[in-house]
């Protein structure tokens, strides 16, 4: 254990975050920033393992570290925790929204590798695909998502405007899937017109 993950226990065992941020919660961040290799790995794992407890209080702590931080590698434990809380009771699918719009927003920021790229795009896929196949409903979120982790790969530079064809299936699967789907729905309007934003972005983007 650090000195930078003791002074954040000791923090919290005083003037918990969820009571509202403080001066030397600020001294706190600034403190992680200044670490470096084995120290800051040691914090981030800290940091991770407080956000997959079961303690409300450790959650809230690290989940407000990783926002201010920005820590994107703790990406799997924070989509293991949205899952994890999604099957609890309206509190805990409250805070599974909250900690989704974490993860979009990270994954929105953090520099996107071939690999990432691909197994965010089938984590999408599977979150729109699910309830839209039995009800007919769009996971909104999940779709603009999606939109903002092609954004992230163009930003990045990550296929030069050229796409593996197998990467350019999965995303155009996704924008046939809604189209099929609006045709058996009641209402095909909301499909539909999220089809043509998807269309609009991640398919033109790649010129699929």
């Amino acid at each position: 254990m650090t000195q930078w993950v003791d002074e954040w226990k000791r923090l919290e065992a005083v003037a918990p975050v969820a009571h509202g941020p403080s001066h030397a919660h600020e001294l706190l961040l600034k403190g992680f920033q200044s670490l470096g290799g084995d120290e800051r790995a040691a914090a981030v794992r800290a940091i991770g393992n407080a956000v997959e407890s079961e303690d409300r209080n450790q959650r809230s702590s690290a989940l407000w570290l990783v926002r201010r931080l920005e820590l994107s590698e703790l990406l799997p434990e924070l989509r293991e925790l949205a899952a994890r809380l999604g099957q609890r009771d309206q509190s805990g699918q409250d805070e599974a929204v909250r900690v989704q719009r974490l993860i979009d927003h990270l994954a929105e920021v953090a520099p996107v590798s071939p690999a990432d790229f691909e197994d965010e795009l089938d984590r999408l896929t599977t979150r729109i695909l699910m309830p839209l196949r039995p009800s007919k409903t769009l996971d909104v979120p999940a779709l603009a998502a999606l939109r903002g982790l092609v954004a992230a790969s163009r930003r990045d530079g990550l296929f030069d405007d050229q796409i593996q064809v197998r990467l350019a299936g999965k995303l155009w699967f996704v924008f046939s899937a809604m189209l099929a789907e609006a045709h058996h729905a009641h209402d095909p309007e909301p499909i539909l017109r999220e089809a043509h934003r998807y269309d609009e972005v991640p398919l033109r983007a790649f010129g699929i």
